[in-house]
């Protein structure tokens, strides 16, 4: 079977809940970390997730210096990083796209929203 693991990067435990909901129904695999080390860990493990849904603003670690740590190593910056916000602030999204990332999604988001971003930063179809 081909990996269909994204990784949930995200402090809020309801919001890792319903990501995990939202995506087990579209057949994809999950697993999710609180903070940047329990990331890092995972994103080196065994089965590399095909994407990564990155919160910014959390405690310890933000996620910029995650997604910092992701594009410095030469294997985990291929894996597409989707970064996730409370804040449309041009300027963060406009520091996130300069560092890599590849789509964000504004939160709330709609779920269909997230998996069409989802779909769109994967390469498959709508």
């Amino acid at each position: 079977m081909e990996n269909n693991r994204i990784l949930i990067i995200d402090d809020n435990e309801d919001l890792r809940a319903l990501l995990e909901f939202i995506l087990k129904r579209e057949g994809y695999s999950i697993a999710h970390a609180v903070n940047g080390d329990d990331a890092l860990k995972l994103i080196g493990g065994q089965d590399m997730p095909v994407l990564i849904l990155l919160d910014i603003i959390m405690p310890y670690r933000d996620g910029f210096e995650i997604l910092e740590a992701i594009k410095a190593d030469d294997e985990w910056k291929k894996i597409p990083v989707l970064m996730l916000t409370a804040r449309h602030e041009q300027n963060k999204m406009e520091r996130a796209y300069k560092m890599g990332i590849d789509n964000y999604v504004v939160k709330p988001f709609k779920p269909d929203d997230l998996l069409q971003h989802i779909r769109q930063t994967l390469g498959e179809p709508s």
